[in-house]
């Protein structure tokens, strides 16, 4: 036995030192097969999953890019009310208070909106009065109010006519809005830190709780509107954009990338709603935080890109278990999934400070799933 054992181990030995090279290749070759194979699968997925759904995977993108952005600026409003160095300093600290052209046409923009209320309140003086009553001295807050209402129901009528017309141009009016309303924004805040005798040299200024513009020439007309009705006739217009458009949608029976003009609209109704409580300073903070959205893009960008990709490995996993899961199904999982995700990274992205290395580390990231997809 002591004879024979010797004999079975050394043949045995030797087959498999001799074997093993072609073991080795056998495996490697069966897992490149195998994984080139699960790779086709899920590039079958996903075009299965998305093939019919383009617009619904594009709505959904930006949607939740949509809602990233609108979380980061609800959280610096809030933030606005932590004590601490006001934003005045820390931009005087960053070298970019005075103002430059962008400035000047956006405090223009605002100084017109309240000509324009005080050019309405007169019209609805001659008609109460018979005649015109001048004032040097006069509080506009209603007759802007009254004004930013009928821009939003004017504005909403020329968005669907020119959808009715052409929709490349519809969607160029749209752009268009959303340029002129941050423009309106981006004035609100920066009259709200301006120093009062650089916004009496332009005719425009904040004092107190109010914003007063001069008028004529001569003895000047002083008009005024309190700051929170300033931000709550923003949030009336673009309300009433929402609101038009929705009802739009519905009579014209647009399809689902329309729906992306009245949540947009909503979106900006909810967040000027929510500044009228912190008032103009808000706003400053919201834009100065801002400065981080390159990040959120890129963020955002790497989540949607994976979340397509593994959608599709869901689905081929759903067909190997034969589970019953619809592709809608797993389309809304993945879009619900980059809702809390967009939410989420809003929060943790405002406590990091990513350095170049990181953000070329994120890009790479986030070309692989293409990759995968289109090689």
């Amino acid at each position: 036995m002591r004879i024979l054992l010797p004999l079975i181990i050394l043949p045995t030995l030797l087959y498999i030192s001799l074997a093993w090279p072609a073991l080795l290749y056998g495996m490697f070759y069966y897992a490149l097969s195998s994984g080139r194979e699960f790779l086709n699968e899920v590039k079958n997925s996903v075009s299965l999953l998305f093939r019919d759904s383009l617009d619904y995977l594009g709505v959904n993108i930006v949607l939740s890019l949509e809602v990233h952005i609108f979380t980061l600026a609800v959280l610096a409003v809030f933030r606005a009310l932590r004590p601490g160095k006001g934003i005045k300093a820390e931009i005087e600290d960053a070298g970019s208070l005075p103002l430059n052209p962008s400035s000047y046409l956006s405090l223009a923009l605002l100084k017109h909106s309240i000509m324009m209320a005080y050019d309405l309140k007169t019209i609805l003086s001659l008609r109460k009065y018979g005649k015109s009553r001048p004032h040097r001295r006069v509080r506009l807050d209603e007759s802007y109010l009254l004004g930013s209402l009928m821009i939003g129901v004017i504005a909403s009528t020329i968005l669907l006519l020119t959808y009715e017309v052409n929709y490349v141009l519809f969607w160029n009016v749209f752009l268009l809005y959303l340029l002129v309303i941050i423009v309106f924004m981006m004035a609100l805040g920066r009259v709200s830190i301006l120093d009062e005798a650089a916004g009496k040299s332009l005719g425009l200024w904040h004092r107190g709780n109010s914003l007063i513009a001069t008028y004529g020439t001569g003895e000047l007309v002083e008009m005024r509107i309190g700051e929170r009705t300033a931000i709550l006739a923003l949030s009336l217009s673009t309300g009433m954009c929402g609101v038009l458009t929705t009802l739009g949608s519905v009579l014209l029976r647009a399809p689902l990338t329309f729906t992306l003009v009245p949540i947009t609209f909503d979106m900006l109704s909810v967040l000027t709603a929510l500044m009228e409580f912190q008032g103009l300073r808000s706003i400053p903070r919201m834009f100065w935080d801002m400065k981080m959205l390159g990040m959120s893009i890129l963020t955002m960008s790497l989540v949607i890109s994976w979340g397509v990709y593994l959608s599709g490995v869901v689905y081929y996993i759903s067909k190997i278990l034969e589970l019953s899961i619809s592709t809608n199904m797993i389309v809304t999982m993945v879009s619900c999934m980059w809702m809390i995700i967009a939410i989420t990274s809003s929060a943790l992205l405002r406590n990091l400070s990513p350095t170049k290395r990181v953000a070329l580390l994120g890009a790479l990231l986030t070309l692989i799933p293409p990759l995968l997809l289109f090689l």
